[in-house]
């Protein structure tokens, strides 16, 4: 594997995290949306 593919793949990869991450912070915030009312 050379360097440029790993940084690619490392990139994809902080890519996807992050949105997992943004998802489920909606998904909180939809869900105190409706407890609140």
């Amino acid at each position: 594997m050379t360097a440029t593919l790993m940084l690619m793949l490392m990139l994809m990869l902080m890519l996807m995290l992050m949105l997992m991450l943004m998802l489920m912070l909606m998904l909180m915030l939809m869900l105190m949306l409706m407890l609140m009312l």
